[in-house]
């Protein structure tokens, strides 16, 4: 079993990107605290999500990939399901690895 942490494993997934040549986005967390209240960096419509962004996107010319880096056997929480549903809808795919063998071409 795979002994990584997540961030080990997304620092993995993005040197393979990179080395494939594509351009890669690293999202972080999408809120922050701040005196006492919960303040968003960003919003999706429609159904004003606030959290459930993938980890990382990768760019290379007209493609993209999303893809949400989970340590084997965990699970994507409700808000990151609920972004995964909406995306499917327009014909956006989030891809959930936990290996660098599970990276797309």
């Amino acid at each position: 079993m795979n002994k990584l942490t997540e961030k080990q494993i997304q620092d993995q997934v993005i040197e393979l990107l990179l080395f494939r040549g594509w351009l890669v986005i690293r999202l972080n967390s999408g809120v922050r605290q701040e005196k006492g209240r919960w303040i968003s960096f960003y919003r999706i419509f429609p159904g004003s999500l606030t959290a459930g962004l993938p980890d990382i996107i990768a760019l290379k010319g007209t493609q993209f990939r999303l893809y949400e880096v989970k340590r084997p056997g965990e699970k994507m929480s409700e808000s990151q399901m609920k972004l995964r549903k909406l995306a499917e809808r327009y014909g956006i795919y989030v891809t959930v690895i936990s290996d660098c063998e599970e990276v797309l071409p």
